[in-house]
């Protein structure tokens, strides 16, 4: 990876290769790549306004008793302007995937272009009102078959009002819905939230809120339905209260209560017949729990972080018209903790993360222990050197079962990663 920034203009290169790595799943399979390739370009024509242009080609390949190939190319082109309290973003986005077998090849084609406004006014100097909307086009051209194209927009707005020093409501508002679908194949939905702070203290927040979700499916992924589904809008209801609490300059606490309710999420799962290697399917999904988070930061010495989540996590299939009774899935325990040790020129830190009593879709899957390392060293002002090691412990743990249980697939095993880094 390299990088240039000449005044106005950034420039910057990355390539990465992985090499194969064998038995990734419990069928046998074995993993080859990717091979990224980036081109990062940004100018800034004023401190408001700035051009940027991304580009990626991503290569890798599965094996069993054939070689499955994809190949994926994406460009992001954006133009973005932010002064006064307003915000304008135009973009394109084109993404290319290909797929190659021993007996066929196939391709498909996304783009998208839209522009996104938003303009944020202060009232009384305490409250804030903010207006703005977006439009999206959408263009699909599945593998060997005619463009397919569908207009998308939304209009949104929030206001946060400020009753006194203790007390603030947010309410927020979107309006979404699109045209031009193949099959008539529109939909519109109206969803909304608030959100209620009280200030305990100078340091010290409640806060609850209350909201809708909504997403309609993408072009490509009602092409990729599969087979027996109806690939609908999802929409979801979500609650959540907690407490957010500055002990000092150095140490946070964060607690949270949470609950949602999700009905037909849109659901990707692993299908190599599908250009992509993916389907799409709804689930209902639901949770309610719990999670909390302490840290402690320190500019030198000992530092650390801990977080603890437990909820219960249930699906249920809806596919051919039918629902199925709900179904574990997911973790109900995930677990995450961090050391850090920072002294003059050097940084490490050590992370590690347990997930417990999980399941996919009801098929039981066992606990998993991840551990990982990152330091670096700096020479000088100009010079560093940075080491990463992940799944520290050489753990071959499931991170991945597929919707019908028969395939596991497994972390990578322990990987080094070393280098350097120099500016100049």
């Amino acid at each position: 990876a390299a990088s240039v920034q000449a005044d106005k203009l950034g420039v910057s290169y990355k390539y990465s290769k992985w090499g194969e790595v064998e038995n990734v799943a419990s069928d046998g399979r074995d993993f080859t790549g990717p091979v990224n390739k980036s081109v990062n370009l940004n100018y800034d024509f004023s401190d408001a306004l700035s051009l940027s242009y991304n580009y990626v080609d991503s290569n890798y390949s599965y094996v069993t008793s054939s070689k499955t190939e994809y190949d994926m190319t994406r460009n992001n082109v954006q133009l973005a302007y932010n002064k006064d309290g307003l915000k304008a973003t135009a973009y394109y986005i084109d993404r290319t995937s290909e797929k190659y077998t021993s007996t066929k090849f196939e391709e498909e084609n996304n783009k998208n272009y839209g522009l996104d406004l938003q303009q944020v006014w202060n009232v009384n100097e305490k409250d804030v009102i903010l207006v703005g909307g977006d439009y999206k086009r959408e263009l699909y051209t599945p593998n060997g078959k005619s463009e397919q194209s569908r207009n998308d927009y939304s209009v949104y707005a929030s206001y946060e009002k400020v009753f006194d020093d203790k007390n603030t409501v947010t309410f927020s508002a979107r309006e979404s819905w699109t045209t031009g679908a193949p099959n008539e194949y529109n939909d519109n939905n109206f969803s909304g939230q608030i959100q209620y702070v009280h200030k305990l203290a100078e340091d010290t927040n409640l806060y609850a809120s209350v909201g809708q979700s909504y997403k309609m499916p993408d072009l490509h992924q009602i092409y990729k339905t599969a087979a027996g589904a109806d690939l609908t809008p999802q929409t979801g209801q979500h609650y959540e209260m907690g407490l957010k609490k500055d002990i000092d300059a150095n140490r946070k606490l964060r607690i949270a209560l949470f609950s949602y309710d999700i009905k037909d999420n849109i659901t990707a799962k692993k299908n190599d017949n599908m250009p992509g290697g993916f389907e799409y399917t709804n689930e209902d999904l639901k949770n309610t729990g719990i999670e909390a988070e302490y840290s402690m930061n320190a500019d030198k010495g000992f530092g650390y972080n801990f977080a603890v989540t437990y909820g219960n996590p249930k699906m249920r299939s809806t596919e051919n018209g039918i629902t199925d009774g709900w179904v574990n899935d997911c973790a109900r325990w995930d677990l995450k903790g961090a050391l850090t040790y920072k002294m003059n020129k050097f940084k490490a830190t050590l992370n590690g993360s347990f997930v417990d009593d999980r399941a996919s879709n009801s098929h039981e899957i066992d606990r998993s222990f991840i551990v990982s390392l990152k330091a670096d060293y700096k020479f000088t002002k100009d010079l560093s050197m940075f080491v990463s090691a992940n799944n520290l412990l050489d753990r071959d743990d499931v991170c991945f079962l597929n919707s019908s249980g028969t395939t596991e697939y497994y972390y990578t095993p322990v990987n080094f990663l070393i280098g350097m880094k120099y500016s100049f």
